[in-house]
């Protein structure tokens, strides 16, 4: 198992997350690396999932060496900040309709 995204990038081999959505326990980051995940989705748009939960979640996901890729509640600059600040290794920015406005 690569222990980043951008190391799980160098090779061609399939990569199994897990999306997380509701359930979050200290244990979860163990939890899944047992179960050999390579990466969690950690969403907070379709979620009641607060930046603190946010903070709590990626320390329990770098404990285990899972890396987590969060899906963002809005592609608001200040969120997507937040969600870097809190240890994110990759984000997932919602409602983005092109490149164009990726770009932004």
């Amino acid at each position: 198992m690569e222990a980043t995204l951008a190391g799980m990038t160098r090779s061609r081999n399939p990569k199994f997350g897990h999306y997380v959505g509701e359930f979050l326990t200290p244990g979860i980051g163990h939890i899944l690396a047992s179960a050999r995940c390579d990466y969690v989705f950690f969403d907070m748009e379709h979620s009641g999932f607060s930046f603190e939960t946010l903070k709590q979640a990626v320390r329990y996901f770098e404990a285990a060496g899972v890396p987590v890729i969060v899906r963002s509640p809005s592609k608001d600059y200040d969120v997507i900040a937040r969600i870097c600040d809190a240890g994110a290794e990759g984000i997932m920015v919602p409602m983005i309709k092109d490149a164009a406005e990726a770009a932004q």
